[in-house]
C-alpha cells in the first residue's frame, strides 16, 4: 500500500508565504474533476483533471493581488460548485460559480482587514465566516449572509500572543449542527454556531524556545476525523501531530516528529493520516489506529517539493485514489500523487 508515483501536471503555480490552500480540487457536479489554482500572472485557472486540459482562466481576478486561500463549497440549493478566493494584501474574499465563472460575492471594507475566510452552510443558506484582524482585543470572528450583512459576531478576547491564523467549519451529523474552528497561535478553538459560543479548547503544553531550534507560530493546521462513534480533530502544534477528542476537549494521542517543522495534513480513508515535512524530501504517512509511522513517501524531485504546503486527495476514474501536492517555491509544480499496484 501506499506505492506512490507521480506526474507533474501543473508548472505555472505560484506560492506566497502564509498561503493556506494554495490550489483547490474537487468532484464536480457535471462528472469532472477540476482543479483549481493560481497561476504566476495571478490568473484563476480551472484544470480539467480527466481530460489533462485547462477548460477556463479569470484574469486579474483581485486586481494584481496573490491568492493566499482557495477554498471550496457544493451548494444544494442551487445545485452548484462555488469557489472562495482570499487575496493579500487587498484583504479581499470572492466568490465565484465554477459554471459560468461570474464574481457573485465581493467584500472589501476599510472596516475590515480579513486575515482568512471560509464558507458555512447552514439549513440550505450559505454563510461567509471571517476572521476580522482589525481589533485583536474583541470579536475577530464574523459570520455574513450574502448581503455582505454580519449576523453573528464572537466575543473573543486574545492577547496579542494568541492571534487567530485560520479559520474552517464542520458539521456534526450525529448532533446535527455546525461549528466554526479556529486556529492560533496557542491554541484551536470550536465554537457552537447555534449557540453562538464557545465549544471546546484544543491545547497542549507550550515548549519553551530553549526547546526548539527556531520560532514559529504553533498551530499550523488541523483536520476533522469522523469514525464510528468517535470524532476527533487532529492538528499540527510545533514538532507533535495531536490528536484530541473534538466533543470533550481532552488530548488522546501525541506523535512526535522530533524538532522539525511538519506542515499541511490530509487524511487518508479516516484510517490514515499524510503529512508533508518542511525539513526533509518525503512524506510521512501515519496509521491513526496503532499512532505510529508507517510509510515515507519519496519525493525524486527532492528541489522543487522539498517542502510540501498543500495535500488534498481526490478520486480519478484512471488512477483511483490520488494526492495532489504543492511546493513552497515561486513555480513550483503542482503533483499528482497515484499508487502503483502490482
Amino acid at each position: 500500500m501506499f506505492n506512490f508515483k507521480y506526474l507533474n501536471i501543473i508548472k505555472d503555480s505560484y506560492f506566497k508565504e502564509y498561503s493556506g490552500n494554495s490550489f483547490i480540487s474537487f468532484n464536480s457536479i457535471n462528472g469532472l474533476v477540476y482543479l483549481i489554482y493560481a497561476n504566476k500572472k495571478n490568473n484563476i485557472i480551472t484544470y480539467d483533471l480527466i481530460n489533462d486540459k485547462t477548460v477556463n482562466e479569470i484574469c486579474n481576478p483581485h486586481e494584481n493581488k496573490k491568492i493566499t486561500n482557495f477554498k471550496y463549497l457544493f451548494d444544494k440549493k442551487n445545485n452548484r460548485d462555488l469557489i472562495m478566493t482570499v487575496s493579500s494584501p487587498s484583504d479581499n474574499i470572492k466568490i465565484w460559480n465554477i459554471f459560468d465563472y461570474i464574481c457573485i460575492f465581493n467584500i472589501y471594507s476599510e472596516e475590515l482587514n480579513i486575515k482568512d475566510g471560509c464558507f458555512l452552510y447552514d439549513k440550505d443558506q450559505i454563510y461567509i465566516v471571517v476572521v476580522d484582524s482589525c481589533n485583536w482585543e474583541e470579536s475577530p470572528i464574523k459570520v455574513l449572509d450574502f448581503n455582505q450583512k454580519i449576523i453573528k459576531e464572537f466575543d473573543i478576547k486574545n492577547s496579542s500572543d494568541d492571534k487567530i491564523y485560520f479559520i474552517d467549519t464542520h458539521y456534526d451529523n450525529k448532533l446535527n449542527k455546525n461549528f466554526i474552528i479556529a486556529g492560533g497561535r496557542n491554541k484551536c478553538t470550536s465554537y457552537d454556531f447555534d449557540e453562538n459560543k464557545i465549544y471546546n479548547i484544543y491545547k497542549d503544553q507550550k515548549l519553551s524556545k530553549s526547546e526548539r531550534d527556531y520560532d514559529f507560530e504553533e498551530f499550523h493546521c488541523l483536520v476533522i476525523n469522523q469514525k464510528d462513534e468517535m470524532t476527533n480533530l487532529i492538528g499540527l502544534i510545533d514538532i507533535y501531530v495531536s490528536i484530541w477528542n473534538f466533543h470533550t476537549g481532552e488530548l488522546l494521542n501525541k506523535i512526535d516528529f522530533g524538532n522539525v517543522l511538519v506542515v499541511p495534513l490530509c487524511l487518508w480513508n479516516n484510517n490514515y493520516l499524510i503529512v508533508g515535512y518542511s525539513h526533509d524530501d518525503s512524506m510521512k504517512v501515519i496509521d491513526l489506529n496503532e499512532k505510529k509511522l508507517v510509510k515515507k513517501i519519496k519525493n525524486e524531485d527532492y528541489y522543487d517539493n522539498r517542502h510540501i504546503k498543500c495535500i488534498q486527495k481526490i478520486n480519478l476514474p484512471k488512477y483511483g485514489e490520488c494526492l495532489l501536492t504543492k511546493g513552497d517555491k515561486e513555480g513550483s509544480l503542482i503533483k499528482l500523487w497515484y499508487i502503483k499496484h502490482k
